[in-house]
Parts: C-alpha cells; sequence; structure tokens
C-alpha cells in the first residue's frame, strides 16, 4: 500500500493518464485493485487499468482485465459498459496492428473479431478490412475466398455488394482474369441491382466490352526519323491502315495556320499508302498497347481505322508534333479512365 492509502494510489494513476503514460497508469489502477481491493473504486480502478492498457495499444491485457471486471462485479453499474468495450477493443486491434505495419496480425485479429461476435454489426466489416488487406499484401486468392464468404454469410446487408464488386475488382485489376471479372460483376448486378456497387460493376462492363482505339504520337520527331505510334485498342483484332501525304506548304498558304488540318475529310481522298495491322496477342476485353512505324518515308497524316468501326487521325509534321485522338465508338478526344471502387472501405457501403 501507498502512503496516504488509496487517495493517494488514486492521484497517482491519474497523474500518468493526464501526461500520456499510459502503461504506467495502467500499472498504477492494478495496484490500486490490488491494495484496496474491498474499496468502493476498486472495480472503477480496474475498468481504468484496462482502458488505459488499450490506449497503450495493449488489446489482449486490456480485453482480460475487463473480462475479470466481469466475473468479479456482475452487478456494477459498469458492467454493460465494460462488456461493449471488450467487443470495441477487440475490433480496434486489427486497425492498430495495420498502423502498427502488422498486416498479418490485423487480419488474424478482424477474422478472430468475426468468429467471435458474429453477430455484432462490425462482423462484416472486419471482414472486409481482412480482404482487403489480403489484396494489399498481395495474397489474392485468400481475399477472393474471405470475399467470397462475406458476400453468403451476410447476403442481407450492405457489405454483400461491397465483397462481391471487390472479388470481381481483383480479378480484373490484379489478376487480370477478364472473363471471370465479368462474371463477377454480372453476378453482382443480379443480386445486388440497385446498389451503388452494381452501377460501378455497369460501367466497369460497358469499358470492357466496347471497342476502343486510341493512337498517338509521344515525342517530337527529328528530320529523317520514321513516324511511330502508340497504338492502345480494345475488342479489336486488326486495324486498317490509310497513309496520305500533306502538302503543308499549301495549306498553310490557304489557311494562314496549321490548325484545324486534323479536321481534313479524308474519306473521301484516295491514300497514297494503305497497310494492315495485325494485333499481336489478341485477347478479348484486354487493353492491348504496341508502337507502330508509319508506313511511308514523308510526313503524312495516317488514319488508322478499325474496319467498320471509326477513323482515327494522327498528324506528324517535321520538328513539331500534333494528334487528335478518337475514341473507337464515341468519336471523342479521350483515352480510358478507370476508378477504383470504395468497396474496401467500410463507409462506402452506407446505404447499399
Amino acid at each position: 500500500m501507498r502512503v496516504g492509502g488509496a487517495p493517494a494510489q488514486r492521484k497517482l494513476a491519474e497523474a500518468f493518464e493526464r501526461a500520456g503514460q499510459l502503461e504506467k497508469a495502467a500499472g498504477e489502477w492494478r495496484a490500486y485493485v490490488r491494495g484496496y481491493p474491498k474499496d468502493e473504486y476498486a472495480a472503477t480502478a480496474r475498468h481504468r487499468a484496462a482502458q488505459a492498457l488499450q490506449g497503450a495499444g495493449r488489446f489482449d491485457d486490456a480485453i482480460a482485465e475487463w473480462n475479470r471486471f466481469l466475473s468479479e462485479h456482475p452487478t456494477h453499474p459498469l458492467w454493460k459498459q465494460v462488456r461493449a468495450s471488450i467487443v470495441t477493443a477487440a475490433f480496434n486491434k486489427g486497425q492498430a496492428r495495420k498502423q502498427a505495419e502488422d498486416p498479418r496480425g490485423a487480419i488474424e485479429a478482424w477474422q478472430a473479431f468475426a468468429r467471435e461476435h458474429e453477430d455484432d454489426g462490425r462482423a462484416p466489416q472486419a471482414l472486409l478490412l481482412a480482404a482487403t488487406t489480403m489484396r494489399e499484401t498481395g495474397a489474392h486468392d485468400a481475399a477472393l475466398g474471405a470475399l467470397k464468404g462475406l458476400a453468403g454469410r451476410y447476403a442481407d446487408t450492405g457489405y454483400a455488394p461491397a465483397a462481391r464488386l471487390l472479388g470481381a475488382v481483383i480479378l480484373e485489376d490484379d489478376l487480370g482474369r477478364l472473363d471471370d471479372a465479368i462474371e463477377a460483376y454480372e453476378e453482382l448486378i443480379r443480386k445486388h441491382g440497385r446498389t451503388a456497387q452494381a452501377n460501378q460493376a455497369r460501367a466497369r462492363i460497358e469499358r470492357l466490352k466496347r471497342k476502343h482505339l486510341e493512337v498517338r504520337m509521344d515525342r517530337v520527331l527529328a528530320l529523317g526519323q520514321t513516324p511511330v505510334l502508340h497504338v492502345e485498342s480494345r475488342n479489336i483484332e486488326k486495324l486498317g491502315v490509310r497513309v496520305y501525304r500533306l502538302g503543308l506548304e499549301e495549306y498553310f498558304g490557304r489557311k494562314g495556320t496549321l490548325r484545324g488540318v486534323e479536321n481534313l475529310q479524308l474519306e473521301i481522298v484516295k491514300p497514297d499508302v494503305t497497310s494492315e495491322w495485325t494485333i499481336d496477342g489478341y485477347k478479348p476485353h484486354h487493353l492491348m498497347a504496341a508502337d507502330r512505324e508509319v508506313p511511308g518515308k514523308t510526313p503524312a497524316t495516317t488514319c488508322a481505322s478499325p474496319t467498320r468501326i471509326a477513323t482515327v487521325q494522327v498528324i506528324s509534321l517535321l520538328g513539331a508534333r500534333h494528334s487528335a485522338r478518337r475514341s473507337a465508338t464515341s468519336g471523342t478526344a479521350a483515352p480510358e479512365r478507370r476508378r477504383m471502387p470504395s468497396a474496401e472501405r467500410p463507409g462506402g457501403v452506407a446505404g447499399a
């Protein structure tokens, strides 16, 4: 016992709390319980010891202290609060382990929480966080298994569509299994068609299935260099190529500028060179990319056109570069852009 009795012991523990020295505070609160077990504040002291231990990141010790509280003080007014604190500490342990750069510990903590508190509203969130962390560590198959289990066990919650979307994204973005990803997106739409996640799935399916073509030049050409085009395409097996010689001096003399040259109506003009590009290693739904030399050795306007789809023009000028890109379906000058889902964020399922 400390000189000054229980009041002095309590003041010391509280002083360590105010100073942020939580491990020392927990030690003093535990000393209070040992030294004054019959004191009316002993039960509260044990609770505060557990709180200090949790604040210090010692979640297992905090839970053990709270469990002793429940067994030794079953009629105490704090009993329900303590029981809830145990569940919260078990959940928070996962995030604490992740912040401590211990992903394996975080995954185990969240899985243990879901296993021990499966009826708690945070159980599916814990499983989603565990699966997200698995993905971050490259354990894609384990993440897919966890997400499948989550979607089945908690099918009536907003976490089910979030889990299905994350699983499909892993198949698409991480594993490149695009056919499987499309099937997963379609299943999500069938089961949760009115959710925000279903809307994201529809957008991803549309992007994967539509024809896309982008052609550009990535650098300025020096005199005598062969023009090289960077070609990106999706769902197009072959490209027809038409090359047109362009009289820049004549065009500039008539227009007073080179602006607008990409809008020339080439469909009615006979090309100087024609060719065909086959997409090497073509796979449906995959975004294919390659660098291609332009047929011919003179400055030219080049049209690369997939059969019966659209025309993309690239204008190559000596000492300068201009490019106009058109989507193979919409005709807009914008390349593909993909958005990442919020399925791994617990907040992303609100209202689903």
